[in-house]
């Protein structure tokens, strides 16, 4: 099983937080990947925060009791 989060930072910006029905503002898509198909949706509560940080992206994200931490190069 593989999971994948989607997410687009809005242009402008060095610094964010949004949480709940903030969210649509990142368009921020959730799907789990597996050998028998994928499911997947948009995540409507949680939180997303992120700080730039030199030229990475820090970002911290909360949804369905989970956490996950990604870094990526800012592009």
């Amino acid at each position: 099983m593989d999971e994948r989060i989607f997410f687009q930072i809005p242009s402008g910006i060095e610094e964010f937080e949004f949480t709940d029905k903030e969210l649509g503002q990142l368009q921020l898509f959730y799907q789990n990947v597996c050998l028998e198909g994928c499911g997947g949706e948009f995540i409507k509560t949680g939180k997303v925060k992120g700080k730039l940080e030199d030229e990475f992206w820090i970002v911290e994200i909360q949804i369905n009791d989970r956490k996950f931490e990604i870094k990526y190069k800012n592009s």
